[in-house]
């Protein structure tokens, strides 16, 4: 799994959506607990990616 951070610039009018995470199980057969907080954004510029971690 790869975690991104990202910063969108000041004054960028955005619509976003904020929640938990549903249980999910990937390609490999790994459980993914869920109930992180994720965020949806209804339109996302690419060059807001400022980061990118992999997941242990």
């Amino acid at each position: 799994m790869i975690n991104k951070a990202i910063k969108i610039p000041k004054g960028t009018n955005v619509t976003a959506y904020k929640g938990h995470a549903s249980p999910q199980l990937s390609e490999t057969g790994e459980l993914f607990k869920g109930n992180a907080i994720q965020y949806r954004f209804k339109e996302f510029d690419t060059s807001w990616i400022i980061e990118s971690k992999r997941l242990k």
